[in-house]
């Protein structure tokens, strides 16, 4: 579990009066238009849900009794390329929030090293000074994605995969290319 960002989900939840996951699906997955995102109850998963599965080195499992029922403030949400394009769209042009508390947002405030920084549950890679990327990431015993919006053009690419690895490295040869392109 992740402290800090439960912590933040709790004060979510006593200044808006609303439940972490109510809150986001009415404040972040409706006015952004992701009609497929939502926290939802593993065993009511809506159809078209892909089920994350686990290589237990025996064979596959499904992660069905490795996960909460349903997710909170530290993941579990469901979403779709579709939507994360749409999250991004909405994030990057300030309709979520101000332009100066989205300002705010993704401006680096921990440096990780000389590439990788840290805003508000953004990530942001730089190369060779200059900001390439701002991506979101996450991942759960069969589930893993990694979502990246790039910074001279907001062109995206999105990597979600229902086995836990491999976005990952998929994200990055697809950084590869398009930093080669330019």
């Amino acid at each position: 579990m992740q402290f800090g960002v439960y912590f933040v989900g709790l004060i979510v939840e006593r200044l808006s009066g609303m439940s972490f996951t109510s809150y986001v699906e009415e404040r972040i997955f409706r006015p952004s238009g992701m009609t497929d995102s939502g926290y939802f109850r593993l065993d009511e998963l809506p159809e078209r849900t892909a089920i994350g599965y686990m290589d237990k080195g025996d064979g596959w499992r499904t992660n069905h009794f490795s996960l909460p029922v349903m997710g909170g403030p530290d993941g579990g949400a469901f979403t779709t390329v579709r939507d994360m394009e749409l999250f991004w769209k909405a994030l990057l042009g300030n309709k979520l929030m101000t332009e100066e508390t989205t300002a705010l947002m993704l401006r680096p405030h921990i440096t990780v090293n000389d590439r990788v920084r840290y805003g508000y549950g953004v990530w942001m890679t730089y190369i060779e000074g200059e900001l390439f990327k701002y991506y979101v990431m996450g991942s759960d015993p069969g589930v893993t994605m990694v979502s990246s919006a790039y910074a001279k053009t907001y062109d995206q690419a999105h990597v979600l995969g229902n086995v836990d690895r491999g976005a990952g490295a998929l994200a990055s040869k697809i950084d590869e290319w398009i930093w080669k392109l330019g």
